[in-house]
């Protein structure tokens, strides 16, 4: 009997020792590598407390899909091509400025776990909702730019430049709207908006590099015309004697200064003519401007007044509506 208890026991002490080991506690397969379809996007994120597990998978969510978007414009754009830095910069602060506005609310709680001491969870909004999101952003800026497009019919190329100024301003704008609702919704064609955003942005940049401004002055003028050329080229424009293309321009700036004294200021009036020509000599804009400046030194200082107070109306007004063109 002893010896059947002995064997018994001998049996039980192998049959625990072969018995497998517990596996350690790991994270679900969910968490480590969250899902990814069509449909809907998700994020994870752990914490001793579940709401603000939530609000964590939500703010990495975001932050995913900003660089997600900003990596579409990271090098070359397949269809817009390179961005100028500028250019660049905008799109990527407008898809920032989007991605701060979407609203999760509707993001749902898919899975939780609990693992050493914190809950694991799983979160999901639908790629349509935020699409949808984006679009009500963006209302019917796309379409008014288009129409706005269609219906420009200046046959100069100076004035159609500025036509397209405004539109052009939306560039970033709709090229980070477009960027978006390609990424949201896989079924959504951006062909067209993107085609159209190319076109748009390369007329605009022809313009501006064939467009050209000869600023030419008497002797009386040749202080107000340095205002003009800094205008000019800061609008990126290139100040040039020989034209660069039949769409250059030359800008005759005459002026009549008549002095006299104000109590005990001198003071300089100038009377100045900016006449605007093509490349055919055939005068296209005119405006002038009286200005006036005053000093206790000379009529010499006065007029370096009047010259400041014209820089200042170039400022204010923009060269294009300063010379006349608008």
């Amino acid at each position: 009997m002893y010896k059947n208890i002995l064997i018994a026991f001998i049996i039980a002490i192998f049959a625990g020792c072969s018995a497998p080991a517990p596996k350690p506690e790991t994270q679900p397969s969910w968490y480590t590598s969250k899902p990814k379809d069509y449909n809907n996007f998700y994020a994870v994120a752990s914490s001793a407390d579940v709401d603000k597990a939530k609000k964590i998978a939500i703010n990495s969510l975001r932050t995913e899909i900003l660089s997600d978007l900003n990596s579409m414009f990271k090098k070359e754009h397949p269809i817009l091509g390179k961005l100028d830095e500028n250019t660049r910069a905008e799109v990527l602060s407008h898809n920032e400025e989007i991605c701060m506005k979407l609203s999760m609310g509707s993001a749902t709680q898919v899975k939780s776990k609990e693992y050493k001491g914190e809950t694991l969870i799983l979160v999901s909004i639908p790629r349509l909702e935020l699409f949808n999101q984006v679009a009500r952003m963006e209302a019917d800026t796309f379409t008014t730019i288009k129409q706005m497009y269609e219906t420009i019919s200046e046959d100069i190329a100076i004035k159609k430049y500025f036509a397209l100024k405004p539109l052009m301003s939306q560039y970033p704008t709709l090229a980070s709207f477009t960027a978006f609702k390609e990424y949201a919704v896989s079924t959504f064609n951006a062909h067209d908006d993107y085609i159209f955003l190319k076109n748009l942005r390369a007329q605009f940049n022809a313009f501006k590099l064939n467009i050209s401004f000869n600023v030419l002055s008497d002797a009386n003028s040749v202080q107000f015309a340095q205002g003009i050329k800094a205008a000019i080229e800061a609008e990126g424009f290139k100040v040039s004697t020989r034209p660069l293309s039949k769409d250059s321009l030359k800008v005759l700036i005459t002026s009549v200064t008549t002095d006299s004294q104000d109590y005990s200021f001198n003071q300089s009036s100038s009377l100045v003519r900016y006449t605007t020509y093509n490349v055919n000599k055939k005068p296209i804009f005119f405006r002038q401007h009286t200005f006036v400046g005053k000093s206790r030194k000379s009529y010499k200082d006065g007029k370096r007044q009047a010259e400041i107070q014209a820089i200042s109306s170039i400022n204010k007004l923009g060269f294009f509506e300063f010379l006349g063109l608008k």
